[in-house]
């Protein structure tokens, strides 16, 4: 495959599993933003007030590492998030996808501040500890070095002997962020979290 034939075929896994987050409610309307590695300094990113159950293949965006816009359909603009993402490429070698969600049930967790140990039940095999990112405003660099460092304290779980496809982090007050190797496990990782959440909140719930 050519260079084009790729960046078609990663445009179109985008745009399935963009729906797919959509239509398990992973997350809402406009809410959230995907992207992944295309080279050191190329990543396919979401357009900004998209949602992510109506995005098409030719509506993504090619941004280089300092989030300027390099090819994408006129009109559309960079997720708000973008700082996040380039965050977390430049801090983290070995992950090529990003996926930020506000699943309903994470984002419980994530409100209360209160880190996921998802070893404990379904997420074991794709994550370890999930930590809490200090609350900052969303869109801000400032947020973007909060993720970045709250994902560099778990990112041994990505070596052996954890070898976990994914890592992830809680945005406090805002929702979830999960970095994988590729973007197909990065939501497998997503929707297990999500079940993890669920369920201890069921545990919670009946007093275990």
């Amino acid at each position: 495959m050519n260079k084009t034939q790729i960046l078609t075929q990663k445009k179109r896994e985008m745009a399935k599993i963009c729906r797919q987050i959509y239509e398990k409610g992973l997350t809402y309307s406009t809410g959230g933003n995907v992207s992944v590695r295309l080279s050191e300094d190329e990543f396919l990113i979401k357009p900004a007030d998209f949602c992510f159950g109506d995005l098409k293949a030719q509506d993504f965006i090619i941004i280089n590492s300092a989030g300027e816009v390099l090819k994408g359909p006129k009109g559309n603009r960079p997720s708000s998030e973008t700082p996040m993402h380039l965050a977390v490429y430049r801090d983290l070698d070995e992950i090529n996808a990003v996926i930020h969600a506000h699943s309903p049930y994470t984002l419980v967790f994530a409100t209360m501040g209160e880190s996921i140990e998802p070893a404990t039940t379904f997420a074991e095999e794709e994550l370890g500890l999930v930590p809490v990112a200090p609350y900052e405003e969303p869109g801000t660099q400032e947020l973007a070095e909060s993720v970045a460092k709250a994902l560099k304290s778990v990112e041994s779980h990505l070596s052996p002997p954890a070898n976990t496809p994914a890592i992830a982090c809680l945005l406090e007050k805002h929702g979830v962020l999960v970095a994988g190797k590729n973007l197909l496990q990065t939501f497998y990782a997503l929707e297990s979290l999500e079940t993890t959440a669920r369920t201890l909140l069921w545990m919670k719930a009946v007093g275990k």
